[in-house]
């Protein structure tokens, strides 16, 4: 319950810290009308008071009483609110996004905001996977589905970090197969 407590006082903390005039007003007001922020500040705040309710009752001495059930409760509550803290850091830090601040601020309804990250990440899933193998396949003379199917598979085995030594494996693939005679059919199928 101390706990609790303290993660309730971080976040009061967090919002008085934090000037509201660095924020456009429509961004606040967005971001203070949002159902995740609104339900997350109320179950923090029922589960912070519920707390308080339970410790008060909990008496020690010549007789000692323990709410046992509404301990867990309090319990239970407690993992609940954890669990919507982080779900609300996540909607902060995603109400954060550059392409969403620009939505925000450009239009009111959000009818007219949910295209703005659409675009940009249909723009980015285009360039990422096929202009740029495009390209890199006609500078390095790589066949550009070679490219991608090659790109694909290290991201898919490593994430983002197997897609940026995915590209340096396969030349240096390409160049083991050049040397090695028997490999030479592998070097003509990668190779344009």
């Amino acid at each position: 319950m101390v706990t609790h407590r303290r993660i309730f006082e971080w976040n009061e903390g967090l919002v008085h810290e934090n000037n509201p005039s660095q924020f456009g007003p429509r961004l606040l007001r967005n971001f203070i009308r949002s159902n995740t922020t609104q339900l997350t500040l109320g179950i923090l705040l029922a589960t912070h008071t519920y707390c308080l309710v339970v410790m008060r009752n909990v008496r020690v001495g010549e007789e000692t009483f323990v709410p046992h059930i509404a301990t867990f409760g309090a319990f239970l509550l407690s993992l609940l609110s954890l669990a919507l803290f982080i779900a609300f850091i996540h909607h902060v830090v995603s109400s954060i996004q550059a392409e969403r601040v620009v939505a925000v601020i450009t239009f009111e309804q959000t009818g007219r905001i949910v295209p703005v990250p659409l675009v940009y990440f249909a723009l980015t899933a285009i360039e990422g996977n096929l202009v740029t193998p495009w390209i890199i396949g006609k500078r390095f003379t790589i066949n550009p589905i070679i490219v991608f199917v090659w790109v694909l598979c290290w991201g898919a085995m490593w994430g983002i970090p197997g897609m940026l030594i995915g590209l340096p494996l396969l030349m240096v693939f390409r160049i083991v197969c050049a040397k090695l005679p028997g490999l030479s059919r592998v070097e003509r199928v990668i190779s344009i």
